[in-house]
């Protein structure tokens, strides 16, 4: 980013010191060659004004290579949540009927026997999971649990109460701890 900022301030000052130079400039026409000699301030006499045009089309040229280059979207990274679910015990639950699944972003889910979870995404570079990621949710017939991603990150930062078990931002990994899923009243039935 400082690097963008400092070529785009180089483009502009080439630029300007370009259109100075053409402006500032003294244009004599030799009578026995047909030359055109330029008298550039600090530069002295010089044949033709390319210096000053180069001066202007470079800084047009650095200016369009930074704008695209800055342009391109980052190269995504991905984000890897772990963690179980726990239930009550039950002898008709099964963990497979039911889906996990993050809010709002796409998703690669494994799912295992056990309630053991683990989601993968892919996010852009630069981006934390919070900034793409509201909750993490596991629905199932006979119940669901959310994890609020926002929330929990906050309590882990503040280490307080959080699910959270570990969290490591060079890696991208999230591990949280078992997390009750709760039952839907089965009275009503």
């Amino acid at each position: 980013m400082i690097f963008s900022i400092l070529v785009l301030i180089l483009a502009a000052l080439m630029v300007v010191l370009g259109f100075i130079a053409l402006l500032k400039q003294k244009t004599y026409l030799d009578a026995n060659t047909g030359q055109t000699t330029v008298d550039v301030p600090f530069a002295g006499k010089m044949t033709t004004n390319v210096p000053a045009l180069a001066f202007v089309f470079l800084g047009f040229a650095l200016a369009i290579y930074d704008g695209r280059k800055g342009s391109a979207p980052a190269s995504p990274a991905t984000w890897t949540l772990r963690g179980s679910f726990a239930a009550p015990q039950r002898s008709n639950f099964s963990w497979s009927t039911g889906w996990v699944e993050l809010v709002p972003t796409k998703t690669h889910v494994k799912l295992s026997n056990n309630g053991a979870f683990e989601v993968t995404t892919e996010l852009e570079a630069d981006k934390f999971i919070t900034d793409a990621v509201d909750e993490l949710d596991y629905t199932h017939d006979l119940g669901s649990s959310q994890i609020d991603l926002q929330q929990e990150v906050q309590n882990f930062d503040a280490r307080t109460n959080s699910l959270i078990e570990s969290l490591d931002r060079k890696t991208r990994t999230i591990i949280f701890k078992p997390v009750s899923v709760t039952f839907f009243d089965q009275s009503t039935n």
